[in-house]
């Protein structure tokens, strides 16, 4: 812990210029659950763009862990790890386990449907959306019909 402390030291000026992409190897060791999140070496990583909230979901994310999303106190963050999980295990009924928040930028069941829909060219997310639909701004109409769409056109999530 010691050595992580000072290598954090001596590169936290450093990693501000860093995409978090290239600082996943913080994350690689992740027991006890979301620990790393706790310590101080954390602190160190604030300025690198990595607040607290952002350190749970992208360990829950690496593990796939969802109870750890709870520890998201904002609901954007926390929806989103949700909905990130549901993606990268190809899972749309993870997608009814979303919780709701008052955080007017929290993601939704259907943005989680058409995320693991999308990035996974999963047809049956698209039609767990039944007749849900939003409208979201860059993205357009988000409903069962135009994620069938963009699936048989071959589009990915941007």
């Amino acid at each position: 812990m010691a050595i992580l402390l000072l290598f954090s030291l001596f590169t936290a000026g450093c990693m501000e210029m860093m995409p978090m992409s290239e600082v996943g190897w913080v994350f690689e060791h992740q027991e006890p659950l979301g620990s790393v999140c706790t310590s101080p070496a954390a602190k160190l990583l604030k300025p690198a763009g990595l607040d607290q909230d952002h350190c749970y979901q992208q360990v829950a994310v690496n593990m796939g862990n969802i109870p750890l999303c709870d520890k998201i106190k904002r609901g954007a963050p926390m929806t989103k790890c949700y909905m990130l999980i549901a993606a990268k295990q190809n899972d749309p009924a993870l997608c009814s386990q979303i919780p709701t928040t008052s955080d007017p930028q929290a993601y939704l069941k259907i943005d989680c449907l058409w995320e693991v829909a999308t990035v996974n060219n999963n047809q049956a997310a698209c039609k767990a959306m039944g007749t849900s639909k939003i409208s979201r701004m860059f993205m357009g109409e988000m409903s069962q019909q135009t994620c069938l769409a963009r699936l048989a056109g071959g589009g990915n999530s941007p």
